[in-house]
Parts: C-alpha cells; structure tokens; sequence
C-alpha cells in the first residue's frame, strides 16, 4: 500500500465511524439508477458522487468513499515531481523534498476527503450498496483556505528577500500548485498566484541580491559528507566558498561533538552528538548559527554518526535561514 492509500484508508475508516446517524437502509430486488450511475443521483454543479459495494453496511460505506477518493488518488497517486520550471532548483530534485511535498498535498486533500458523507443506502440478497457524495462548495473552501494560509507564507518570504528561505518557497509554490489544480477541478477554475515563479526567481537571481565570498573554518572534524552538503546549499543560493589565504566577507564555523551515554548492551555504545555553527562577518561580528543535537546507537562513534548523518543534513536544509547569510 502506497504512504497514500494508508493516509486515504485511515481518514476514510475515520469517517466511516458514525454510521447509525446516516442515510437509512432501503431494501428491494431492482436495483436503483445510482448503483451504476452514481452522478445521476447527485447534482453535477453541486456535488461529486460515487458507489460502493460489500457483504456489509460498513464496507458498502468505506467502498463507495474509497471510490470517491479515487478520484483525487488519480490526480496524485504518481510521486510528485518539482515542475519543469524548478527542477532542479534548490534541492527540489532531492527525494526527500518530493517526499515532503508529496506528504503535504496528501494530508491537505485527505482533510477534503473526510467531508465525504453517504447519500443514500441500498440492500437487497445480502448485499449492501452505498452513494457517497462531497459537497464542492465546501471542499473547494477547505481548499482555498489551506492556499491563503500557503499564499501568506509566501507573501511574508517575498518581503524578506533571503536566498536562504528560496527552499521553502519552491516547496511552498509547488504544493499550492497542486492544490490549486484540485481546487480548479472542483470549482471549475483556479485561484490566481498570489506570488509567481518570476518573484521567486527575483530572490534568486536578482541583480540586488550580493555574492558572499564564505570560508569555512571547521575546528572539530565534520563529517566531509556534511559540510560539503552545507557548502553546496549555499553555492546554490550564488555564494562563492573560499580558501583560508582568500579574502572574505563571511567566515562559517564549526563543530561536532560527541559523548559517549551509558547502554547496558554488548558491542554497541550510544552516542550524543551535538553539531555547531556560527557565522561572522570579516569583522568578528557574528550575525547567525545553530545548534542540534541527536542520539544514535552504534557499534563505535562512526558507525553511530553515519545512522544519522542524514538528520544533520535534513536539519541544516530546513533551518539554513538561521545562518543568515543572504
């Protein structure tokens, strides 16, 4: 079962809890219209429609919601993938971020899904049929209110300017992107961009924007792995990384340590490990860094790190803005 259909089944059993206070059971021998034509139940400007079958009330209920779920899991079943216009762009050919944006549009359309309710019951010979509906009205609102939430994000990261929050805008874009094509099936047209790929590519690009030359000076061995993943982040952003022996605007320095934690287990030992970063102009000022910190378990200290090495990395992407080196 793909992440998606366990979110879609779990939202679907969720709303299937409640059904003594639905739509009553009819029973006969024909069966009626909306069994095999389930729109011709339900109003078409109004309300999308499916049907379901099973040897029980319940299952009736859950098929005819899954059935109608399906109809958004075809828009979105497939892995979501950055547009032609952002691939590759700021980590947006990163498996991880696709994965992240791919879980973000899942969690928002499973909220429509839970408005989905049974419109009317059939039984006859032992077996159960059930008529779901959504409202479009009411979906199209749940939709448009997570992309005004969405677009005021967007507003607040064009006001700021910094390169270092381009990650988090693409994301941002691509998933209000998505929404909005959900939001145009069901109301017929979409909602206009509030902020546009061009005003993204402003930040990026824009002439205004000033190319930092950044040395790196690591006091405590880092990971090579780690720090080059940081160096290119900030490479792609427009910066230079200089030698030691180079001039330079801004000096990125850091360290990982690590304490050894007590485990009553033979042949492992659980590490600490604490990675700090401090950025300062070539003044001495410092004007950004972070810390965090993680616990992995391992046969020595490198075998530990490597378990989360890509914590690190997914941690510095996420909180990259705190180095303010824009």
């Amino acid at each position: 079962m793909t992440r998606y259909g366990f979110y879609m089944v779990f939202a679907l059993i969720s709303s299937c809890a409640g059904l003594k206070n639905q739509h009553p059971t009819e029973i006969g021998k024909n069966l009626p219209d909306w069994v095999t034509s389930p729109m011709a139940a339900c109003r078409d400007q109004f309300e999308i429609c499916a049907s379901g079958e099973g040897n029980s009330l319940y299952l009736a209920d859950l098929n005819a919601k899954k059935a109608l779920a399906s109809i958004f899991e075809t828009e979105i079943s497939s892995d979501v993938t950055a547009s032609a216009s952002t691939e590759g762009v700021v980590g947006q050919d990163d498996p991880s971020v696709k994965e992240e944006m791919e879980t973000q549009i899942h969690e928002k359309v499973d909220q429509v899904l839970e408005g989905v309710e049974i419109k009317q019951r059939f039984q006859t010979d032992g077996v159960y049929f059930a008529l779901a509906y959504l409202d479009k009205m009411k979906a199209w609102t749940a939709l448009q209110k997570e992309m005004d939430e969405m677009d005021a994000k967007l507003v607040e990261y064009k006001k700021l300017k910094k390169r270092s929050s381009l990650k988090k805008m693409y994301t941002l874009f691509e998933v209000r992107n998505q929404i909005n094509d959900r939001y145009a099936f069901l109301k017929g047209k979409a909602l206009p961009q509030v902020v546009t790929l061009a005003d993204i590519k402003q930040i990026q690009y824009g002439s205004s924007q000033k190319v930092q030359k950044i040395y790196f000076k690591v006091i405590n061995e880092i990971s090579p792995s780690t720090t080059s993943h940081l160096e290119s982040l900030l490479v792609g952003f427009g910066h230079n990384v200089v030698d030691k022996d180079q001039d330079y605007d801004v000096e990125v320095s850091g360290t990982l340590t690590n304490k050894q934690e007590y485990m009553n287990v033979k042949g492992f030992t659980k590490y600490s490990f604490v990675l700090y970063l401090a950025v300062k102009k070539n003044n001495g000022k410092q004007i950004g860094g972070m810390t965090y910190k993680e616990v992995a378990v391992g046969r020595d200290e490198k075998d530990a790190y490597l378990k989360v090495e890509e914590k690190f990395k997914n941690y510095i992407e996420e909180h990259i803005d705190e180095l303010n080196i824009d």
